[in-house]
């Protein structure tokens, strides 16, 4: 039971980041050298001092270049708080996406990583490039003025205290915060019966919350992106259900290896790599799917769901990597 809960708060606040990001970087194009071309992005594109935020990019090189992402190294005005993750795009190249933090205002900003390219000679170039970083505000009041203190305030005592025509304003807020209570638990009740798999069937929670994600869709190219985000959502609560070592706030990178080592056979694993990829496409890249591409994502995302996990993987063989 302990495990189906944290199970469920893990999904919830993956699904909040994703939701976060939905729109996609906005995307800026810079030089590089010879034939590198360097796009930039960050979501959002404004922040405040120790709130997290994701700066995004891509090198484009010519064919037989080999493209490595190193880490960043954290400073004192910027800080890495996970590991770069490696996403790949629709033409076969690669985009590192960095979460980070920011503990410092001011237009002198910077982060900046030290790309690897290998030609196909062996010849090995580092090529800096400067992430793109959101506008850091702080936390503290505008200006340099300084708010004088104030003195300590009385204690507030009714002035009609021994009269009690002043009951009816308390039952009013009372009756206010009691209707509020129950406003809210009849929420959270449908959130929970619509959202949270049942610990008996959770093939049967995902397949209808694929059916639903069709029915809400119907073709409509504009919520192409929202369908994309509800899939990748599904899958991963859908895998931390079998298994709490798969859990949903892991990267997609960080999910298949944990796959991969529980020896859940190949074909398996590409199909969701391709399904997680193309969401991750349409959430972080801004890329707008087709409806054929859109159909085919939830088919693809059903077929897998009726699939997995098959028979041989049996749960004492289930990856646990810490």
């Amino acid at each position: 039971m302990m495990a189906a809960v944290g199970c469920l708060v893990r999904g919830v606040l993956a699904a909040a980041v994703v939701a976060a990001l939905a729109p996609g970087p906005a995307w800026t194009q810079e030089p590089g050298a010879g034939a590198v071309q360097v796009e930039i992005g960050v979501e959002p594109a404004e922040v405040t001092v120790g709130d997290p935020f994701r700066s995004v990019l891509r090198v484009r090189a010519p064919a037989g270049v080999e493209i490595e992402y190193p880490e960043l190294a954290s400073g004192d005005s910027v800080a890495s708080i996970a590991p770069v993750e490696r996403i790949a795009t629709a033409d076969g190249g690669a985009m590192a996406v960095y979460s980070l933090v920011a503990w410092a205002t001011g237009d002198s900003l910077a982060a900046s990583v030290p790309v690897r390219l290998t030609e196909r000679d062996g010849t090995v170039r580092i090529q800096p490039v400067r992430l793109r970083l959101p506008v850091v505000r702080s936390v503290l009041p505008a200006g340099d003025s300084i708010v004088p203190p104030q003195p300590p305030r009385g204690l507030f005592v009714p002035a009609a205290f021994g009269d009690r025509s002043w009951w009816w304003l308390l039952l009013l807020v009372l009756a206010a915060l009691i209707a509020g209570a129950v406003a809210y638990q009849v929420l959270a009740r449908r959130r929970r019966d619509e959202e949270t798999p049942t610990e008996a069937e959770p093939r049967s929670w995902a397949l209808s919350q694929l059916e639903r994600t069709a029915a809400a869709y119907g073709g409509d190219a504009g919520r192409a992106p929202e369908v994309y985000r509800r899939v990748s959502w599904v899958l991963r609560t859908y895998v931390c259900r079998v298994d709490p070592a798969w859990s949903p706030d892991l990267t997609t990178t960080e999910l298949l290896e944990r796959l991969r080592f529980a020896r859940i056979p190949p074909e398996s694993l590409e199909s969701l790599e391709r399904l997680l990829n193309a969401a991750d496409q349409v959430k972080f890249a801004g890329r707008r799917p087709s409806p054929d591409e859109t159909e085919g994502l939830l088919a693809e995302a059903r077929a897998w769901v009726t699939a997995f996990p098959p028979a041989e993987a049996a749960p004492s063989r289930r990856g646990r990597a810490a």
